[in-house]
């Protein structure tokens, strides 16, 4: 039937009316799908420059997004579809196409929509549209794709008021074929400036989770501590979980990392594995919060795998539940190169709200099954010793004030990147609240007296309020910022 305005000034293939065939070509062009799209069915085939559109292989329509910014889905065909949810989707909206970005230094990928010029974003709970990207693992299924976020995978839910969600699996709800859009394709330069911009939403100075991290290694500062690798906190198998093996394996499972026997080990392999979206990690689970800690394995002793499946990449991070993990460090250099060897940690910090801690594996020795599988004969997380009488958090009120602050500031960042309801202003607090802690920590030694009040000086509190000018100040400690813009902590 798309055919049929061509079939009848061509029939016999003989053309009597050029003008007509020519508006039938034209309109052909315009309003018949099938040669508006190609249909994308490996990730080499990608290109910078092309616009996809996301429908869903079980005719449950196309991920759009609304002018309000939010998410819907439109040119559903299953029965079950709200009415909403079927009606036709523009090809040539921006608002219903996508641009699949990948950068190179990272290896990541974004999806970005073209008509709000907003990233696919997660928190872990729910899917929005945002300046900051999250990082998409891309998962094949014959011609159709599983974006993998989080963990779980962007999904369809038909019947929602909310039907771009997120799925625990890749199936008939979240698999995707990526329509290349013909007519919007976007100019090389600028393809070039919107990466440049998800890499530094995704990875530079101002992104909230960089920040965090920053700030727990300055927090780590004010304390001198000690490994106490004596110490086991992981008791049992049952406070262990993982997003791979756990109990398929009797002969490899969970239980064999922690039995103090190193004839034994976890991998994360086993026959008919379906590999998770996410690298594979272990997760353990604590009854009270842990806020310093470091973590020691040995590979396994396997003489064949053992060295390729060593570990070298290891991401940690925290969560006060078993959703929202934020990175704590990315740990790359002095993982053991030989099965003889071990690995022991630097002394980590939480923001004291962690009764989770997961260690994902990123890259291995062999890196067999593209560093999906790795092996582990021992892994335990110790307890830390800090030595009061040496750390200057215990020994200087205004270093303790001011990391204080700083860990109160860690706190609400990690609730604002839970909430996803973070802006540039509070990534630029927790900045200020690093700076500020920094330079408390450098005074330690050449702390001067208040000064009497200058012209053009300003007064700041720990927490970074300027205070009045002309306010007579109790004793305390201050920054004081003079018109030459240098900065000193006053007690």
């Amino acid at each position: 039937t798309d055919l049929e305005a061509m079939r009848a000034v061509y029939a016999d293939g003989s053309c009597t009316d050029v003008e007509a065939l020519r508006q039938a070509i034209e309109a052909i062009g315009d309003n018949c799908l099938p040669l508006t799209y190609g249909v994308v069915s490996k990730p080499e085939h990608f290109t910078p420059i092309a616009v996809y559109q996301l429908y869903n292989q079980a005719k449950r329509g196309v991920v759009i997004a609304t002018a309000e910014g939010g998410l819907t889905i439109a040119g559903a065909s299953i029965s079950s579809a709200r009415e909403e949810y079927k009606q036709p989707c523009s090809v040539t909206d921006p608002l219903c196409n996508w641009m699949l970005l990948r950068s190179e230094e990272y290896d990541d990928y974004y999806l970005y929509n073209l008509g709000t010029q907003r990233y696919l974003h997660t928190n872990g709970t729910k899917v929005t549209l945002s300046a900051t990207p999250t990082p998409i693992a891309l998962t094949t299924s014959g011609s159709a794709f599983a974006f993998g976020m989080s963990g779980k995978y962007l999904g369809i839910s038909v019947a929602a008021d909310e039907p771009v969600t997120l799925v625990a699996s890749a199936g008939a709800t979240s698999l995707f074929q990526l329509r290349a859009n013909n007519y919007l394709r976007p100019a090389e330069s600028t393809v070039g400036e919107i990466v440049a911009a998800a890499e530094q939403a995704a990875h530079g100075d101002n992104n909230l989770e960089n920040l965090f991290q920053q700030g727990l290694q300055t927090y780590a500062k004010a304390f001198v501590a000690e490994p106490d690798l004596s110490s086991r906190l992981i008791r049992s198998a049952s406070n262990l979980t993982s997003n791979c093996n756990t109990t398929q394996q009797e002969i490899h499972n969970l239980a064999k990392i922690i039995d103090r026997n190193k004839s034994t080990y976890y991998e994360t392999w086993y026959s008919g594995i379906n590999w998770p979206s996410e690298r594979p990690y272990i997760q353990a689970k604590f009854a009270q919060d842990i806020t310093a800690f470091c973590f020691t394995f040995t590979p396994s002793q396997n003489a064949q795998y053992g060295q390729p499946d060593i570990p070298q990449d290891i991401i940690v991070s925290c969560s006060p539940t078993t959703n929202n993990f934020l990175t704590l460090v990315r740990l790359d250099e002095g993982m053991p190169q030989t099965i003889s060897e071990s690995y022991t940690s630097p002394i980590l910090f939480t923001d004291g709200d962690a009764r989770n801690l997961r260690f994902q594996v990123m890259r291995t020795y062999g890196q067999r099954e593209d560093s999906r599988v790795w092996a582990m004969s021992e892994f335990q997380i110790h307890s830390v010793t800090i030595d009061e009488e040496a750390s200057p958090y215990h020994q200087k009120p205004w270093v303790k004030e001011a990391f204080d602050a700083l860990l109160a500031q860690l706190q609400t960042t990690r609730a604002l990147i839970a909430e996803d309801t973070a802006t540039p202003d509070d990534a630029e607090a927790l900045r200020q609240a690093i700076e500020r802690a920094e330079e408390a920590l450098q005074q330690t030694d050449a702390v001067v007296a208040m000064p009497a009040m200058k012209r053009n000086t300003k007064w700041y509190d720990l927490s970074g309020r300027r205070l009045p000018e002309g306010q007579q100040k109790s004793p305390g400690i201050y920054l004081m910022k003079d018109e030459k813009g240098a900065r000193k902590i006053i007690r």
